[in-house]
C-alpha cells in the first residue's frame, strides 16, 4: 500500500561537514520523498537549526527564509583567513602581544558599532550564484568577483566569554547576515583580524534548537514524529472560511481574488498584513491551510495557494 507523502517542516540539527544541500539530499532518501528544500544555507562547518520543507511545504520556504536568526559563534582573534573561518589559509596574523592588549571593554565597544542596519558584502566563499556559478567556485579558481552589498540588521551582539584570543559571541540578526563576514569586520575594527572557529545556529525564526532532530535520530519514524504542520509553521494569524459560504474553498484554491467582505476578513487583517486562509474540510480534522493572503487595493490577494 503506498505511503502518503509527508507534508510539513522537519527541523534537523545539521552536523558539521555536510552542506545544507547534502542534508536535504540525505533526508529525501531517508524519507523517500520527491520534494524537499531548506530555508537558509548553513556553512558546512556550521551546525544547528536547519528547517527542511517537504513536498507542498516548499511553497512556504520564502516566508521562513525571511525570518531572523540566532547564532552562537566561537571566534579567534589575531588571525584572518581566506574563507573567514578556520578551514581557510591564513592571510593576517597579529602578534600575541597585540591580541593581549585588547581588553574586554575594547571588544564590547567594537561590538556595539555593528548593531542596527547596515550593508554587508557577502564573502567570496559563499553559495551565492554569479553568472550561473557559485561564488566559492570562483574563489577556488582564484577569481575575485564584485559583489553587491546586502541590507542586514544586527539586533543584538554580545560577548559571552573570553579566554585569551578565543571569544564566544551571541548574535541575533536578520536574514542574509553572514556571520563569517561580521566576524572578519570585527577583527578589522579591533586591528588584529579574526575568523570563525565554530558556528551554531540556535534559532531560525520560530524554530529552535530544542526542536532540532540530531543526525543519529534521522529515521522516517523520528522525523515524522517531529513533523510541523503548514498551519503551525508560519506563525501567521488566520481566518477559517465559513462553511456556509458556497464554493468559497474552490474559489480560493483557484486563486480567485475577492472582496474582503466576501471572505469575511476581520478589520485588523485588511491593512496589508499576511494571514492564513484555512478551511475545516471535515468535522474531525484540524483546519487545513488553503492559502497565504493579504488585502491590497481593496481585494484579497494570494502570496501562496496550496492545492
Amino acid at each position: 500500500m503506498p505511503v502518503a507523502p509527508l507534508v510539513g517542516i522537519v527541523v534537523v540539527d545539521k552536523p558539521p561537514g555536510l552542506s545544507s544541500a547534502q542534508v536535504v539530499h540525505r533526508l529525501r532518501k531517508i524519507l523517500n520523498e520527491d520534494r524537499a528544500g531548506h530555508t537558509g544555507t548553513l556553512d558546512p562547518l556550521a551546525t544547528g537549526v536547519l528547517p527542511i520543507c517537504l513536498n507542498v511545504a516548499t511553497k512556504l520556504a520564502g516566508f521562513l527564509i525571511a525570518e531572523d536568526k540566532r547564532y552562537w559563534a566561537q571566534i579567534q582573534l589575531g588571525v584572518a583567513t581566506t574563507t573567514l573561518d578556520r578551514v581557510g589559509d591564513v592571510v593576517v596574523q597579529a602578534s600575541d602581544a597585540a591580541v593581549a592588549a585588547i581588553s574586554d571593554g575594547d571588544i564590547h565597544q567594537v561590538l556595539q558599532t555593528f548593531l542596527g542596519p547596515s550593508a554587508q558584502v557577502p564573502p567570496m566563499y559563499s553559495a551565492i550564484k554569479v553568472d550561473g556559478m557559485r561564488l566559492y567556485k570562483h574563489a577556488r579558481a582564484g577569481d575575485v568577483i564584485e559583489r553587491q552589498p546586502r541590507d542586514i540588521t544586527v539586533h543584538s551582539l554580545c560577548m559571552l566569554a573570553r579566554q585569551g584570543a578565543t571569544v564566544e559571541l551571541s548574535v541575533h540578526c536578520s536574514k542574509g547576515t553572514y556571520i563569517r563576514s561580521l566576524v572578519d569586520d570585527i577583527g578589522r575594527a579591533l586591528g588584529v583580524g579574526a575568523h570563525v572557529r565554530e558556528l551554531r545556529r540556535i534559532a531560525s525564526g520560530r524554530f529552535s534548537i530544542a526542536q532540532a532532530v540530531p543526525i543519529e535520530r534521522w529515521t522516517r519514524d523520528e522525523l515524522h514524529a517531529g513533523l510541523i504542520s503548514l498551519e503551525t509553521a508560519t506563525g501567521l494569524p488566520g481566518i477559517v472560511l465559513d462553511p456556509g459560504l458556497p464554493g468559497m474553498i474552490e474559489r480560493v484554491r483557484n486563486g480567485e481574488t475577492m472582496l474582503p467582505d466576501e471572505m469575511r476578513i476581520p478589520e485588523e487583517l485588511r491593512h496589508g498584513t499576511h494571514f492564513q486562509v484555512l478551511a475545516q474540510l471535515a468535522p474531525d480534522m484540524a483546519p487545513q491551510l488553503l492559502a497565504i493572503a493579504h488585502v491590497a487595493t481593496y481585494r484579497v490577494r494570494y502570496a501562496r495557494v496550496f492545492r
